[in-house]
């Protein structure tokens, strides 16, 4: 029977999600807003479906909640038997037994037992009541095995760190002679060790692209500095410009993905361009986890925790 139904929930479950914006990639729903991101190159993820598309989560976070509800399901599942046991050596009455049941469907959301029902019948009831405890508890045997399927492609390692939702907005910004492309990745303000009011923090962003390339990154979500440093930084974009893409009490960081010259397209508007570009990146759209570090631990360590997460 377990078997039977196993087979019956992964044929249901293998579904192609075509609204989010990426390319030869496949979302498995699993369970609730639970998803595998399935890859080109074989990678596999763990990702919850958001208003933004998708974000990474911890494998072992998720399966805690179903083992704990297994757990539970077990326990009752033994008060079950052990009432059973109890009525059918006459040592409880049929009002305990009714009792019994009715805790059991409050527990399942079902509709309780009249007091004055049959003896015939609770027994039934409760027999019902069981079968239906062991028939989710299959359920939740599945999911954490099909968790396990696809938590092939996350490090186990954590870290140190806490991991948060984040906002991924795709952008396109114009110089006097270029077009950048890329994301903005925000979030809400956090409170931490080196303020007294919500601020920025550093964070390690952890990026999975739609070929299954992945990436991390440490940095640091702040108020300044939005059109990103060094090598990503969008050189001629005014400062002001980069701080109108940030919503309000949100921090953030940008990542730059493309480039072309205005020359590249002369018959083009400005506007035209940006609206390609913001086109364009949207294919290269990640997922993105993302760790905060708001306590004050060194440098090294939360690199070294980047690295593991």
């Amino acid at each position: 029977m377990h078997f039977s139904f196993k087979k019956q929930l992964l044929n249901f479950f293998i579904l192609f999600i075509s609204a989010f914006p990426v390319q030869a990639q496949v979302f498995t729903p699993i369970v609730a807003n639970y998803e595998c991101g399935q890859f080109p190159n074989g990678a596999q993820f763990l990702v919850r479906k958001t208003t933004n598309g998708f974000e990474l989560v911890r494998t072992s976070e998720v399966k805690n909640i179903y083992k704990k509800e297994r757990r539970i399901i077990t326990q009752r599942v033994k008060t079950i038997n052990d009432v059973l046991k109890g009525f059918e050596q006459s040592r409880i009455t049929k009002k305990q037994l009714i009792k019994a049941a009715n805790k059991l469907a409050k527990f399942l959301g079902l509709e309780a037992l009249e007091q004055d029902i049959p003896l015939s019948v609770a027994e039934v009831e409760i027999l019902n009541f069981k079968q239906k405890l062991l028939d989710r508890g299959a359920i939740l045997k599945t999911i954490g095995e099909l968790i396990d399927d696809c938590e092939s492609g996350i490090n186990p390692k954590q870290g140190r760190g806490t991991p948060i939702s984040v906002g991924i907005v795709p952008i396109s910004l114009a110089s006097s002679n270029t077009i950048y492309g890329g994301f903005l990745i925000h979030s809400s303000k956090l409170k931490n060790e080196f303020s007294t009011k919500p601020t920025g923090y550093n964070v390690c962003l952890k990026l999975v692209y739609p070929d299954g390339s992945v990436g991390r990154l440490y940095t640091g979500f702040g108020d300044d500095e939005v059109c990103g440093t060094g090598t990503n930084k969008f050189e001629g974009v005014p400062q002001s410009t980069c701080d109108a893409l940030m919503p309000l009490k949100q921090v953030g960081y940008v990542i730059q993905k493309r480039t072309y010259a205005f020359t590249s397209l002369p018959d083009a508007t400005t506007e035209q361009l940006l609206e390609n570009m913001r086109l364009e990146v949207l294919q290269d759209r990640p997922m993105v986890g993302v760790m905060a570090f708001t306590s004050n631990t060194s440098r090294d360590s939360q690199v070294k925790a980047c690295e593991a997460f």
